[in-house]
């Protein structure tokens, strides 16, 4: 016998012999493979493209906000004070400040550089302003004095002038009713005046200087006395352009003239004027 057969007999013999025990272990009925675990998890594609656009939202909004913050507010209507200081108040479309600034230098010291206009009320900027006036002598509290503020509004719409003028003469009318002297919020819309009148303050110079309010009020003045002349009014505070106003007037054309403050004057008698009568003396 040589020696593959030999080999082959003994691998034969072998095989007969020694059972296959991986075989019969996967026979057995009790021999399971457990299901492979799925994962539900995001493939990395889709994180990826979910992370994407989470990033482009976020950013869209970020930016939304940021122009929202630097773009400047619409304004919706424009409001004068006049009391000697003139002030320019503008308001957005919920009658919120938008922006407080001077027109001329006496309103300069009324301007407070350390509070932060933007975004009051109507009622928080009158007590700012009220209570500046104050401080600086703007406002009388005794009784042979008249505490007088001169109004305008421009708006977009009538709707808005109305409403704006009504909150501001409420507002102004409160905070001047805590001192004793007579008070009154003029509405620039209260003074007659002709078509040709408008036209002329318009076109008047004087425009760049004072505002629509103040020219408009000292021009009726003039209508109604012409003794008085233009440049010679200009320099008087509101509160003596009132008191000519109301002095010179027919009260017919003043619907609220019995509730006005008066101060008495005779014709040609305007105390706030130089007496030039003495030029003619002897």
């Amino acid at each position: 016998m040589n020696d593959e057969k030999f080999k082959k007999q003994i691998r034969d013999a072998f095989e007969k012999d020694v059972p296959d025990v991986l075989n019969q272990i996967k026979a057995s009925p009790e021999y399971r493979v457990p299901d492979k675990p799925r994962r539900f998890g995001w493939s990395f594609t889709t994180k990826r493209l979910v992370l994407s656009a989470t990033s482009v939202v976020v950013i869209a909004l970020l930016l939304i906000i940021g122009a929202r913050r630097l773009q400047d507010p619409v304004v919706a209507s424009t409001v004068t004070l006049e009391i000697n200081p003139s002030i320019q108040i503008t308001l957005d479309e919920d009658d919120n400040v938008i922006a407080v600034t001077a027109i001329n230098d006496d309103g300069d010291a009324i301007i407070q550089r350390n509070i932060r206009y933007r975004g009051l009320t109507i009622e928080q900027v009158t007590e700012i302003l009220i209570n500046r006036f104050e401080a600086l002598g703007y406002i009388v509290d005794t009784t042979d004095e008249s505490n007088i503020i001169l109004i305008e509004v421009d708006a977009d719409n009538d709707s808005i002038q109305s409403r704006v003028e009504g909150a501001f003469k409420q507002s102004l009318e409160t905070r001047m009713g805590r001192f004793n002297a007579p008070y009154w919020v003029l509405n620039a819309r209260q003074i007659p005046l002709t078509p040709e009148q408008e036209q002329a303050i318009q076109q008047d110079r004087i425009m760049n200087q004072y505002t629509r309010a103040r020219v408009a009020l000292i021009y009726r003045i003039t209508t109604l006395d012409d003794s008085y002349t233009i440049q010679e009014l200009l320099p008087l505070t509101v509160r003596e352009l009132y008191d000519l106003f109301i002095n010179l007037e027919d009260p017919d054309n003043l619907p609220d003239y019995d509730d006005m403050p008066h101060h008495p004057m005779g014709p040609h008698m305007n105390p706030y004027l130089p007496d030039t009568s003495i030029i003619f003396s002897y």
